[in-house]
């Protein structure tokens, strides 16, 4: 571990990103709304680069930050994996695992801001 993040939680975002370019490719094979496929290929990456941008942060407000748009980002794809599956470009059967791990890891995420915030106002405190 090199950074402030456990590698395993590291690894579950690369994961994650891996899984959502398979469904971006599906999408993308079915020539499903270019509009769509690229909302799903930015919100779908972006949590991993910003996870991996907070564990080098420099300090605890760039730490939060990042953890912040990584968040955002995650909500934002499990809006577009929902519409997928009700639009059955893809079936819902393969979306909701993925769609069940965004909720996890974004469960995760606000835990350590919350964490991450009250930490720093303790030692503010101090």
């Amino acid at each position: 571990m090199s950074g402030r993040l456990d590698d395993d939680l590291m690894d579950r975002f690369v994961e994650f990103t891996v899984r959502v370019l398979h469904v971006v490719g599906q999408l993308d094979a079915d020539h499903r709304p270019k509009r769509i496929v690229d909302q799903l290929t930015g919100s779908g990456t972006s949590p991993g680069a910003q996870i991996h941008e907070a564990s080098e942060a420099l300090s605890r407000a760039d730490f939060v930050k990042s953890l912040g748009w990584a968040a955002k980002e995650l909500s934002e794809t499990r809006y577009w994996l929902t519409v997928i599956a009700q639009m059955e470009w893809i079936p819902a059967s393969r979306l909701d695992p993925l769609i069940q791990e965004s909720r996890e890891l974004l469960k995760i995420l606000k835990a350590m801001i919350v964490r991450t915030r009250a930490n720093t106002k303790k030692k503010a405190k101090t």
